[in-house]
């Protein structure tokens, strides 16, 4: 710990123990890490939301000792690099904080968390709560729907000329420009210039105070006229994006329906990484609800943060303290991504990748959102180009026993086709046909039918009872042992040799016997 540095003194971490609390719970269970600036360098700072956040970040997806604040959308991110915090996306400044020292705590689960002790706050912007001149543009504040940016951009009233001219922009391109098939490179063409020019006019009438010395200010304008322009003309320009991968669509639609419940397994997950992952299914859902393409893209970049989060929890609960967690690596998300297309159901996944990819220009220092819309491409194309023919969808459930009833009506018809093949056999052919073979079914269900039939009818049997002997017929046929029909002999003939040997008590039990047959030698 820095020289005099007492965290039970500290604001930022007093503030955390109590007005966050929960924020604060959170972070030790996922193991997030805390930059904490010393007392001395937050006098006059005002801890919020934005201020917890941007200094409580959780480990980056993609990069090992690269960490995100702790957002919704993890719009600023930092390195760990030789004893220092480098800052990069989403702050005005790139800068190098120094780390004093590093504390280790433990959660709940007596799992390690990480607190760094740092010289001075990440964000050297933030403004304490008595500054008159404190804008009332909140520049921590992160806008992606169509609404909160169209906020943004009426807020300053000298944006009004501006915005009209925008407005019958976009009147005459709904109404008057036709999109033709093959062409729509020239309608984002048209639009990236309304954008641009739009911007321009707006950059130069803003009188805001940072205007020149903060680049967050023009990313933001930057974004909200495009987010503004997309959003207003969405009906019109997705239902052509649709006609044109109509083709790709269906192919993911016909295999998200054929191979509906097929494990991660067997689509390359490794078995550490298969758990359930209801926030990223739940998230990538919404793709086609939105209209604008920083609304998409934003929801791709969502989904992945969820994954790594979900992959993450999972990893912690079945790992003991110490153990160190694998990390996800991009072939693991194309697989990951694989079972999750089919769990999201997307019906218009190709057309937003292609809307995403075309129509969005804005400017930005968030390389995150390109890596996003990259992996769902690679994970769309592999989808749609590779042969899983070999992976059995899940079949319907099996009955694993049949009613009584229902066995006798599937004999009965089969006995109807029997009898209907038997009738064919009794008129003349020339050609044999072969005889067809029965299938395992069908051989077990003649086996039960017969045991079935045999129970449920009478024991005594009419008909004539065939010899267990078969060897002893001819004998039979030619006079000897052969029986009246109306009962049993009472004795088993005996030989006429002289030298015969009296009946035995085996053979003398059989002298009633009931079969169609002799028993005992015969001469």
């Amino acid at each position: 710990m820095a020289d005099g540095e007492d965290l039970d003194l500290n604001p930022f971490y007093k503030s955390l123990q109590t007005k966050f609390s929960s924020k604060f719970e959170t972070a030790q269970d996922r193991c997030y890490l805390l930059c904490i600036p010393v007392a001395a360098s937050l006098k006059g700072i005002y801890i919020n939301q934005q201020f917890v956040e941007t200094h409580v970040l959780r480990p980056s997806p993609y990069f090992q000792s690269h960490f995100v604040s702790s957002d919704k959308h993890g719009s600023r991110s930092i390195v760990l690099e030789n004893g220092h915090i480098h800052t990069k996306d989403g702050f005005p400044t790139n800068t190098a904080i120094k780390i004093l020292s590093e504390e280790l705590g433990y959660n709940k689960d007596y799992k390690p968390f990480k607190m760094l002790i740092i010289e001075k706050p990440l964000d050297s912007t933030l403004k304490s709560r008595e500054d008159p001149s404190s804008p009332t543009l909140d520049l921590q504040e992160t806008r992606i729907s169509f609404q909160d940016n169209k906020r943004l951009l009426f807020q300053f009233p000298e944006h009004k000329t501006a915005l009209a001219v925008l407005d019958q922009n976009i009147r005459q391109f709904n109404s008057n420009y036709m999109i033709l098939q093959g062409y729509l490179d020239h309608a984002a063409q048209k639009l990236k210039d309304i954008c641009f020019h739009t911007t321009e006019n707006l950059l130069k009438v803003n009188r805001h105070r940072r205007m020149n010395s903060d680049r967050r200010i023009v990313d933001l304008i930057t974004n909200g006229v495009e987010s503004y322009v997309m959003g207003s003309v969405h009906g019109k320009v997705f239902q052509a994006v649709c006609q044109k991968c109509a083709k790709d669509d269906e192919i993911i639609c016909q295999k998200v329906k054929e191979f509906h419940g097929i494990r991660g397994e067997e689509f390359g997950v490794k078995p550490e990484f298969c758990c359930p992952l209801p926030a990223s299914i739940v998230e990538l859902a919404n793709l086609d609800g939105l209209t604008t393409p920083l609304e998409k893209v934003s929801c791709l970049k969502a989904t992945l943060d969820n994954i790594s989060e979900e992959v993450n929890d999972s990893l912690r609960s079945n790992s003991m303290p110490g153990d160190e967690l694998p990390c996800l690596t991009s072939d693991d998300l194309i697989s990951i991504l694989i079972t999750l297309l089919i769990q999201a159901k997307s019906r218009h996944l190709a057309s937003n990748l292609y809307y995403m990819e075309h129509f969005h220009w804005s400017t930005s220092s968030k390389d995150d959102l390109s890596f996003s819309l990259v992996t769902f491409k690679a994970a769309a194309e592999y989808f749609i180009n590779t042969d899983f023919s070999y992976l059995k969808p899940l079949t319907p459930k099996v009955k694993n026993e049949m009613t009584f009833e229902e066995i006798i009506a599937v004999k009965q018809e089969q006995e109807g086709d029997d009898n209907k093949d038997k009738t064919n056999k009794t008129r003349p052919s020339t050609t044999a046909s072969p005889r067809p073979r029965l299938s395992s079914f069908n051989r077990e269900l003649d086996n039960i039918t017969r045991m079935i039939e045999k129970t449920s009818t009478s024991s005594t049997d009419n008909g004539p009872i065939k010899s267990l002997f078969p060897e002893y017929d001819q004998v039979q046929a030619s006079g000897f042992g052969k029986r009246t029909p109306t009962s049993p002999p009472d004795v088993i003939p005996i030989s006429k040799s002289a030298g015969a040997a009296p009946l035995g008590d085996f053979l003398s039990s059989l002298q009633n016997d009931l079969l169609d047959g002799t028993y005992g030698k015969q001469d």
